[in-house]
């Protein structure tokens, strides 16, 4: 059969053929399988999750040795399959809805400022009978107009950046194949604009509303209505602020986990290490496989392994350790099965804690096995793991007892910001069902290109067989595509917020500064510094940012506790993040009032005298 091109699972499956669910058919601590169903007509959620309780709970009782406090997990397959990226995509929309708001103010107050300057049309439309059920209808109107136009303009440039934004988004952790601009995307515009048109006409609206036509017919500028704009235009500047801040909050501590996550150690080298994926018909093919590339100059070491360390391949399940300790119930007691050769080891660059590596004497002798340290502490805590005898089911035909040569150094198998589960070393040579698909790992001198190389050795066996070939040091930056998107496009979003607050904070002294116009002559020709005029508008504008930090840092001490699963080993109330955001916005509302305070400073008292 051959199904539709957009069928696409489990991920990057291309062939899909009839499995044999158990090799050993007299084992049940292989709980390792995932079931996918479809519930039929009628069926709601609830009701399959108690049937399989029920199911569960039979074979509780009918095997307690294998499936004693086991319990099956129901999940919606959408859920599974964005588990990994749906968390990141709450927090990037709930970051676009602040950047939103923060625009929604400043327009706001662009606005307010539009509407003292129309104070005296808005006074005589109200002389002439214009009601204020009209006046709000014109006004909410117009920022209606310009909100449709910034919706129209937004959809255009989705449309341009669609394919950027896709390209961005890890694959892995993102199955789909596009992000359709359908009509529930052009509906979900169209509402924002409609309500964003509202949110920022709102304010002007209601100003001009009240608006005193006594004082608006008048020609000065030092009206009541006028400081009361001025002062609610403040106000929107200081939410600014706030907001800002807690962008900025949660962009610093995402950005200083990916630092810290980028940094951790992933127990072995990937430098000059590259994973071939490719399936061989026998282990023979293997082993002459990898006489063939040690044989190649610039190849320092070559081993196979059926598991690349932070892609979250390979399998795991049930296994027994020798004196009755049988595991396999709990999903926080199964152990990595990875299949390895002699050189696997070197390759990676991994650490020996004690014992000895697998040899290649070991094909010939009794069954042997690794540990890492993870597993040996877990199952002996006081004792020593070397010499002690596992066995492991659902891997072979008929589990063996190996006996554990040595302990290894926890690596991380899933990704960087996982603590290393527990794994088991195998020899590849040991496993009676050694065929199939497994990678192959060269370290090269630096500089070597491998990948031709690799790519002409793997065909010279077989020409038909599929290869991937991954550098490690791409492997390990993959592992962390998701909090790097995560910590780029917050930041993004934190660094067009903060200019979107010194813009209004520009605006505010800006506008401070012409109405104080001959205020400020007056204090100059009374000999006041220009240097003081400066102090006293760079007061005001470090006062509105003061009240905005204040209000943004007591966000940010409750929101943080919303990103703290997206953290890695940074508190989500870190005093250093915090302190060096403060600083930072204190620094930019200097500089955003500084302009127009200079600017005040240069008046001439004479020409500011003669004003009005």
């Amino acid at each position: 059969g051959v199904v539709p091109e957009s069928f696409d699972f489990p991920r990057m499956c291309e062939v899909w053929i009839p499995g044999e669910l158990e090799p050993d058919p007299t084992a049940r601590s292989a709980h390792n399988y995932r079931v996918v169903g479809r519930l039929g007509e009628g069926v709601g959620f609830a009701q399959a999750r108690a049937q399989m309780t029920a199911i569960m709970e039979r074979l509780d009782k009918r095997y307690p040795d294998s499936n004693k406090d086991l319990r099956a997990r129901l999940v919606p397959l959408q859920r599974q399959a964005t588990a990994t990226i749906r968390p990141t995509l709450y927090l990037l929309f709930g970051a676009v809805g602040f950047v939103l708001l923060i625009a929604c103010v400043n327009v706001a107050n662009l606005l307010l400022a539009r509407t003292a300057a129309r104070r005296t049309e808005i006074s005589i439309r109200v002389a002439l009978g214009a009601g204020v059920g009209r006046l709000l209808r014109q006004l909410l109107t117009e920022s209606l107009v310009l909100s449709l136009a910034g919706g129209a303009a937004g959809l255009l440039l989705a449309v341009w950046t669609n394919d950027l934004l896709i390209s961005l988004i890890p694959a892995p952790s993102f199955p789909v194949n596009g992000i359709p601009l359908d009509g529930r995307v052009l509906a979900f515009a169209l509402a924002a604009s409609v309500l964003t048109g509202l949110l920022f006409g709102l304010a002007p609206a209601w100003v001009a509303a009240r608006l005193d036509v006594n004082e608006g017919l008048k020609n000065g500028t030092r009206s009541s209505s006028a400081r009361g704009n001025n002062r609610l235009r403040g106000a929107l500047v200081a939410a600014e602020m706030a907001l800002s801040f807690v962008l900025l909050a949660g962009a610093g501590l995402t950005v200083k986990s990916l630092l810290l996550l980028q940094n951790v150690d992933p127990g072995f080298d990937p430098k000059n290490v590259v994973a071939a994926e490719m399936s061989l018909p026998s282990p023979r093919g293997y082993q002459t496989l990898l006489d063939n590339i040690k044989s190649i100059p610039g190849v320092v070491a070559a081993g196979i392994t059926n598991t690349v360390p932070l892609t979250d391949q390979g399998a795991n399940g049930g296994f027994e350790v020798e004196g009755g300790l049988a595991t396999g119930n709990k999903e926080s007691d199964y152990i990595d099965y990875t299949l390895v050769s002699e050189d696997y080891f070197r390759t990676m660059g991994m650490r020996l804690e004690r014992g000895r590596f697998i040899e290649t004497a070991d094909r010939s002798q009794p069954n042997v096995a690794m540990l890492n340290e993870a597993a040996a502490r877990r199952f002996w805590p006081h004792g020593d793991a070397i010499g002690q005898r596992i066995r492991f089911y659902g891997f072979e035909r008929k589990p063996q007892w190996l006996t554990i040569v040595g302990i290894l150094g926890d690596i991380r198998h899933e990704s960087l910001g996982e603590a290393p589960s527990m794994a088991a070393y195998v020899p590849f040579y040991q496993n009676p069902e050694g065929n199939g698909g497994y990678s192959l790992m060269v370290k090269t001198a630096p500089g070597a290109n491998a990948a031709p190389i690799i790519r002409h050795a793997i065909r010279a066996l077989n020409s038909q067989t599929p290869i991937r070939v991954t550098s490690m040091e791409r492997v390990a930056s993959s592992s962390v595509a998701t909090p790097r998107l995560r910590a780029l496009f917050i930041s993004l979003f934190a660094v067009f917020a903060l200019a979107l607050a010194a813009i209004g904070l520009y605006g505010v002294i800006a506008n401070t500064v012409a109405l104080r116009a001959k205020e400020i002559g007056i204090r100059l020709a009374l000999g006041a510094e220009p240097r003081g005029v400066v102090a006293m508008l760079l007061a005001k504008a470090l006062a509105l940012a003061g009240v905005g930090l204040g209000i943004g840092l007591a966000a940010s001490l409750v929101l943080g506790r919303l990103i703290r699963s997206f953290l890695f080993e940074v508190s989500p109330t870190d005093p250093g993040v915090f302190a060096a955001l403060a600083l930072t916005l204190a620094a930019v509302a200097l500089l955003a009032s500084f302009l127009p305070a200079r600017r005040a400073s240069r008046l001439d008292p004479a020409i500011a005298l003669r004003e009005e």
